[in-house]
């Protein structure tokens, strides 16, 4: 997600602190001089105009209060800026004041789309755009067009936003008053949105020179943060990398906290993919503290969301939990559905990596249903939106064809053909929503056939699962008993594993453990049984294996893991493993011989460790 708040609020500000300065309709000297102060430091605006009370002139107190407005928007605190848009607008008389009226109409309908309604802010966006056309004033028709093309960025109307922005962006090469590279940054962000990083590439690039060359430092870092991600996108890394680091380096002198916080996000997922987990967590929390300066609820939550992802890598569980509860605090099911059930998918991976699979196959199963539901409520949404917008055409030329006299025979004609296209369009949105459910049921399997994986086999030893082994000594002890065949059934403990741990980290001890995993898994037959039986503890089962050539097996195993620590070079890795085995001759089950090779296993250790017993 990039920094659009970002760019609105200072784009808008620039434009409009340019626009105060040359147009007819100024503001007053002070509220003037904080104009021209709010693309630079709007902190130190808000700072002071909050030291300094209201004029007792009604004019003044309403640029007072316009001011107030876009410092809020400009630090991105949308509900502060609201405020004072309204209170504005309670004290402008519309039709003495009307450049007032329209351009706190204009910040509203911006600290809006900051809030994230931006549709509460389209009618009064294009009555001042109808206001500023009808009056001629091109400046503020550009900042209309503007401020239009972010309420439908937002909504998700990319193909209407790049329609106003690209007007905005055409009229402003014309203007003496507001810069068409300031334009060019949103235009960016719209061919971004759409993922089309190799045309959002130049605009970057134009903007990142115009505030270079300006020393605007606070504009170029977020310049440079869409940059950098664009970058990256094309699989230009190292130059991306690059860029996030300078915008970060430039956010960080300019006090911009939020900046440093989504240029570190972005380098932090990053790190991830490279494995650089602890240097990621340091970016990830740096940002956490930025995000929380601002109450900016979607990007805390995203943070969270990709620290609970980072912990889930690192087996951290109870950490993992604690992110992924921060996360759900801070996204609105109903607001945000897709972002809910995403969180919620991650859910399940929690309890996956938790041993819980039953309960996180039917959590994950309910959410494809919701996330089914959901497709198909937003493709009617969308098929009756385009029912609209076709009888609001056909109402349109069917007036167009009257007012000029046009046959009838011909309206018919267009009538028919605009049908046929909406049959098409139909058709069309029919076969994707049958590949969406094609994929969700293909993404089912899938996640059914890896809970199954992971319910019987081991993920770190790559070994059967302890209830799975119990299951398949059972079915073999049986099989050997019908078949009057020979079964010997091996306990195996690491001896002073905890001091491995200890002197060497958990890491260590998890390679040793997955090489000793890996060993057994190389070394037995297809038809004998191995697994884990917790902690350090393995099991191995002999079929159709007489006791002499079991204690072979198992001595080559005490063997070969003694001399394990030869693999690193690390004569101070010291590996060896206690045994202790059993065969069927005098058990009835194989609860019996598991307690049998337990006990033989409880001798050896008695004993010194590093050998075998047999009982």
């Amino acid at each position: 997600m990039i920094n659009l708040i970002k760019f609105i609020a200072l784009t808008i500000c620039i434009a409009q602190s340019v626009y105060a300065q040359n147009s007819q309709q100024k503001l007053n000297e002070k509220y003037l001089n904080y104009y021209l102060k709010l693309q630079s430091d709007p902190q130190s605006v808000l700072d002071d105009i909050l030291s300094n009370s209201n004029s007792d002139n009604n004019h003044d107190n309403t640029q007072h209060q316009y001011i107030l407005s876009q410092a809020y928007y400009a630090l991105v605190f949308p509900e502060k800026a609201i405020k004072h848009a309204l209170l504005g607008l309670e004290l402008v008389d519309k039709n003495k004041q009307p450049w007032m009226y329209y351009k706190l109409q204009l910040s509203l309908a911006l600290a809006h789309d900051v809030a994230g309604n931006p549709s509460k802010g389209v009618i009064g966006a294009k009555e001042s755009l109808n206001w500023a056309k009808l009056n001629q004033v091109p400046d503020l028709v550009i900042e209309a067009l503007t401020t239009t093309g972010y309420l439908n960025l937002s909504m998700g109307k990319y193909v209407e936003s790049l329609d106003v922005l690209q007007q905005a962006y055409e009229m402003a090469k014309e203007s003496q008053i507001i810069s068409h590279e300031e334009i060019a940054g949103v235009i960016a962000l719209v061919y971004e949105y759409r993922k089309e990083n190799e045309l959002s590439i130049p605009f970057f690039i134009e903007v990142a020179e115009y505030h270079r060359n300006k020393n605007n430092w606070l504009e170029l870092s977020i310049a440079l943060y869409g940059l950098g991600r664009a970058h990256m996108a094309t699989g230009k890394t190292d130059l991306g990398l690059k860029e996030l680091q300078e915008s970060a380096d430039i956010s960080t002198q300019v006090e911009d906290h939020q900046g440093v916080g989504y240029a570190l996000k972005e380098m932090a997922g990053y790190a991830i993919s490279q494995g650089n987990y602890q240097e990621s967590e340091k970016m990830l929390l740096k940002s956490l503290e930025a995000f929380k300066l601002s109450q900016n609820r979607l990007m805390l939550f995203d943070t969270y969301k990709v620290l609970t992802h980072l912990k889930l890598k690192t087996n951290q569980l109870d950490h993992s939990q604690a992110y992924l509860e921060k996360a759900m605090t801070y996204i609105d099911e109903n607001k945000h559905p897709h972002q809910f059930i995403a969180i919620k998918r991650m859910a399940t991976d929690v309890l996956a990596h938790k041993g819980e699979f039953e309960r996180a196959f039917k959590d994950l199963r309910n959410l494809i249903n919701k996330e089914k539901r959901l497709i198909t409520e937003q493709s009617t949404q969308q098929l009756h939106q385009l029912r609209s917008k076709y009888e609001l055409d056909s109402k349109e030329k069917e007036n167009k064809i009257l007012s000029q006299k046009v046959e009838l025979k011909n309206t018919k004609i267009l009538a028919q053909n605009q049908h046929n296209n909406l049959l098409h369009l139909l058709f069309i949105f029919a076969i994707i929503f049958i590949g969406m459910l094609l994929f969700i049921a293909i993404r089912l399997r899938k996640n059914k056939k890896h809970f199954e994986y992971l319910a019987n086999y081991d993920d770190l030893t790559g070994v059967y699962t302890r209830s799975k082994t119990l299951s398949l000594l059972n079915n073999a002890f049986e099989h050997v008993r019908e078949n009057q065949q020979m079964l010997c059934v091996g306990m195996m403990d690491l001896d002073y594993f905890k001091n491995i741990n200890d002197k060497f980290g958990h890491a260590a001890g998890d390679l040793v453990l997955k090489e000793v995993g890996h060993y057994l898994l190389n070394l037995i037959n297809n038809n004998d049984i191995c697994g884990r039986f917790g902690g350090e503890e393995f099991v191995v089962g002999l079929i159709n294996t007489s006791t002499k050539k079991a204690h072979d097996t198992f001595e080559k195993i005490r063997n070969d893991i003694e001399l394990m620590h030869k693999n690193h070079n690390n004569d101070d890795l010291k590996i060896t493993v206690s045994i202790g085995f059993c065969s069927n001759s005098q058990h009835n089950n194989i609860d019996a011989m598991i307690k049998c090779a337990d006990d033989a296993l409880y001798q050896a250790k008695e004993n010194g460790r590093n050998q075998i017993i047999l009982i």
